[in-house]
């Protein structure tokens, strides 16, 4: 069951990435891509924040986004190749 975010809010992704060791590794690269609920990808693509080593963040603004479930993705590639997905829903506020 995907997190759940009020459009009004923030949501934070967090991506890690490990190399073969287990151990946080940063990837020469690293990308986000988002599917809206209509499955089609945000363009232009978030561009995530390095917070630590092998950690990247994005703050998501969900004001204006279209309800219904999106889908992430995050990719490491050069020292780290590696690739992470999951999902969190978009619900309108009864209030807007």
């Amino acid at each position: 069951m995907p997190v759940s975010v009020l459009q009004s809010n923030l949501f934070r992704i967090v991506l890690k990435f490990r190399n073969a060791a287990g151990r946080l590794a940063d990837p020469t690269l690293v990308t986000l891509r988002l599917l809206k609920p209509d499955k089609s990808e945000l363009s232009p693509a978030p561009t995530p924040t390095r917070l630590s080593t092998g950690v990247w963040t994005y703050d998501l603004d969900a004001e204006g986004l279209a309800p219904g479930v999106w889908t992430y993705r995050g990719e490491g590639n050069g020292l780290v190749d590696a690739a992470a997905e999951g999902t969190f829903e978009v619900v309108a506020s009864a209030f807007t």
